[in-house]
């Protein structure tokens, strides 16, 4: 029985943590936690499952799902779970199968949460016309139930349309109340608010979520990053600490503990937590998500970098054998990326070789099949290929500009390397076709010589627009945004491992004004005399789009709509609401 202290959230993370090392057996612990917790039907089985994603625990769900699909084979609970599961590890190509095998095995089931999910992944696959039209339909449809709402809302949101997803969520609130969901609509709210710069607003609704749900990681981790964000890591760490998650091997809390401590400038306590979780760590996605901390905790130590590569290498092979098949291709894909990162390029090109035969490796493995492919090439590194480099500031346009060239079929780094989850460095610019942000912005005379046939985009903005952007940017990631009082706290070591030390290389100017006018103007000294088909501007703010640059690149325009990041809700949105 559950006492009136003992939540069912609380039965379940007990049981998970009790059995989750002894869950590797095919459906093991799905069968142990049907016999430990109390379950008389599919829907209670369904609730165990979703409250176990809740804390992060998406093996030992998909372990129960699995479970489920043998005792109750004629209920959807199970395979609908398995589906969410593909969902939430990003495999969507699964996911859109798993959608429809549902949607075919229980044929006349016109079931609007499922439909609802289907359009998101569509959406995550680039079919966003689809999703938005399965949408619209579920809302003609289906006007009293608010899953075709919801889903519009999250699609907002994953657009970055802010304003909108933020009206969507008031108008489901609204309209369909205190709903049993109405706990995911606040969340996708929250994530609004925060984009729109509204963290007192999204705080409150978070500190009463955590404690009216403390098995929710969704709410944990937001109201972590709320505090992190707003100049309190020392709280956030101390919500951490004092959570029932603490124990729970999740990667979105391994990141987020990590992240905390390199704010607080604990970076010894960062690494002394590294070496632990990766002296334990069970799962490819941990073992993933601490490989992306290494740049940041050994930054300035090469030799202790190169060593935590080595070691996370050994733990994956550790490990590798006692996982099932997907598992094992994440692990492979991840130390493909772990010798990208050590510049190995024969072992890189092996390493995708022994995958040749895969089919589904995910977003970073398709990233490295490519990598591989032009690693393999006889004429490696080959200076003679085109390279474009985006050499605007940040919040001049260059997430805009990253995502159009994307959408031009170039491969892009914006800012950093995603495979290595290092800043972008020399070593890259032969193994992708075009970069931006401003590694590459104070380099660029450099490259012109290099690289013969490269071509130059020099994203900008009005000086008024372009300052309160940056403000508001720092002001939600750092918590100050004044320049003397960023210039003072990285002249003292306060951010000594935070990216902004690079990225915040203002120290020689008096003001941002100065900053901006003396960029623009080196730019446009260096590149006067040089030929027009290697320079161009663009002004993203003024409507330049797909037109002006795919005459300079001379590709045709796309159907798909120019994808203005990080804006308002429209393309003629004011300039104080764009963050292109």
């Amino acid at each position: 029985m559950v006492g009136p202290e003992v939540s069912p959230a609380n039965i379940i993370l007990e049981a998970a943590k009790r059995f989750q090392d002894r869950w590797g057996a095919e459906s093991f612990f799905g069968r142990e936690l049907l016999r430990e917790v109390p379950v008389s039907s599919a829907t209670e089985a369904s609730r165990c499952g979703g409250l176990l994603m809740e804390a992060g625990l998406v093996d030992e769900a998909e372990a129960l799902y699995l479970a489920m699909v043998q005792s109750f084979p004629d209920h959807p609970s199970g395979f609908v779970g398995l589906a969410q599961v593909a969902r939430r590890r990003e495999n969507w190509t699964e996911a859109l199968e798993r959608w429809d095998s549902i949607l075919a095995a229980f044929d006349g089931v016109r079931n609007a949460s499922w439909l609802s999910a289907r359009a998101m992944v569509l959406f995550e696959l680039g079919r966003s016309q689809e999703a938005a039209d399965i949408l619209a339909d579920l809302m003609r449809e289906f006007p009293d139930n608010p899953s075709g709402y919801v889903g519009r809302a999250q699609l907002a949101l994953r657009q970055r349309f802010w304003q909108v997803a933020l009206d969507r969520c008031n108008e489901i609130l609204s309209r369909f109340g205190d709903h049993a969901g109405a706990d995911d609509w606040r969340l996708i709210r929250v994530g609004a608010l925060l984009e729109l710069g509204r963290a007192t607003e999204a705080e409150t609704i978070l500190r009463d979520a955590v404690d009216r749900a403390p098995g929710s990681v969704a709410a944990l981790l937001r109201l972590l990053r709320v505090y992190a964000t707003t100049g309190r890591p020392e709280v956030a760490l101390q919500l951490l600490e004092t959570s029932p998650l603490r124990e729970i091997e999740s990667s979105a809390l391994v990141e987020r503990r990590l992240e905390i401590l390199i704010r607080l400038n604990r970076i010894d306590e960062a690494g002394a937590t590294f070496e632990r979780l990766l002296g334990s760590a069970r799962r490819p996605e941990v073992l993933s998500s601490l490989f992306a901390f290494v740049p940041a905790i050994y930054e300035v130590q090469e030799h202790q970098r190169m060593r935590a590569w080595a070691t996370l290498q050994k733990r994956s092979t550790a490990i590798r054998s006692s996982l099932k098949l997907p598992d094992r291709v994440r692990l492979d894909v991840l130390n493909a990326r772990i010798l990208l990162a050590l510049r190995d390029r024969e072992g890189v090109i092996a390493a995708m070789r022994g995958l040749a035969e895969c089919s589904h490796l995910g977003e970073h493995g398709e990233s490295m099949r490519r990598v591989a492919a032009v690693l393999s090439e006889p004429r490696y590194p080959d200076y003679a290929k085109p390279k474009l480099f985006g050499i605007g500031l940040s919040k001049t346009g260059t997430t805009t500009l990253a995502a159009a060239l994307t959408l031009l079929g170039f491969n892009t780094l914006h800012w950093f390397n995603p495979l290595t989850c290092e800043l972008i460095s020399e070593a890259d610019i032969p193994i992708f076709d075009a970069f931006t942000e401003t590694p590459f912005g104070r380099r660029g005379e450099r490259y012109y010589n290099l690289f013969p046939n490269s071509k130059f985009i020099l994203t900008t903005r009005p000086f008024e627009s372009w300052l309160a952007s940056l403000c508001r940017h720092l002001s939600r990631h750092v918590g100050i945004s004044d320049f003397d009082e960023i210039k003072a706290a990285l002249e003292s070591g306060a951010f000594p491992h935070w990216p902004a030390r690079r990225r915040f290389r203002y120290l020689n100017f008096r003001n941002y004004r100065e900053v901006f006018e003396a960029h623009e103007k080196r730019v446009r000294r260096f590149l006067q005399d040089k030929p027009a088909d290697r320079f161009l501007e663009l002004d993203f703010f003024t409507g330049d789009g797909w037109p002006k640059l795919c005459a300079f690149l001379g590709r045709d325009v796309p159907s798909v709509p120019f994808p203005w990041e990080n804006r308002g809700p429209s393309p003629a949105a004011s300039e104080d609401q764009a963050e292109v």
